[in-house]
């Protein structure tokens, strides 16, 4: 079962939302004359587009950053605690936490991967609270978040740990809280599904 927040789970959830706000916005899309690769790897594409905006002025190197669409998801046991990993983030350069997340597959739906992510972890659920997707940089567009969470983990049976250089525990409401500000969720991604679980209680 999945409660949605926002609609379109599977598939582009904010392909409706822009049609719809495109329908009453006076604003009018940037039209993409050309684009051309510069560096391709497995988790990056950066572009540099040739851009004619509405006003007819052209823009010939504006740079567009396409990296690959992730998950994040609020694990809750039956005591109202959440999941989270001590770990070594290397985009942060220090120790941080991090909640239950990874990439979308290609072709691969939003809530089939927060499935998949969340069973590495050694547990399962059916009961999805779906909070919404985002894209990163509104300039760049870098990529879009899809946000869970669900407040019934199951214990995965028979499962073996392998956390390699990271150290789970369950934490309370109050101390992700105090950690959405003292720096312990440190990436933006973390930050704002935990942000939008509290919302939704």
């Amino acid at each position: 079962m999945i409660v949605q927040k926002g609609k379109n789970v599977c598939g582009n959830p904010l392909a409706s939302l822009s049609e719809n706000l495109s329908e009453i916005s006076m604003a009018k899309a940037w039209e993409v004359l050309a684009s051309e690769a510069i560096l391709e790897h497995p988790l990056v594409t950066v572009s540099l587009e040739q851009i004619r905006l509405p006003s007819g002025e052209i823009i010939p190197d504006w740079p567009r950053v396409q990296g690959r669409d992730w998950v994040n998801a609020a694990i809750f046991n039956p005591d109202g605690k959440v999941l989270v990993w001590e770990a070594y983030q290397h985009g942060t350069g220090w120790v941080v936490w991090q909640i239950v997340n990874g990439y979308v597959n290609t072709g691969e739906d939003p809530i089939t991967a927060v499935k998949r992510e969340m069973e590495k972890t050694g547990y399962t659920s059916e009961d999805w609270i779906y909070m919404g997707s985002y894209v990163a940089d509104a300039h760049q567009h870098v990529g879009v978040g899809h946000f869970f969470s669900t407040r019934r983990a199951v214990a995965l049976p028979n499962f073996v740990p392998d956390y390699q250089d990271r150290t789970p525990k369950w934490v309370s409401l109050q101390e992700l809280r105090h950690a959405l500000v003292d720096g312990r969720l440190a990436t933006v991604n973390a930050a704002m599904c935990i942000a939008l679980t509290l919302l939704t209680l």
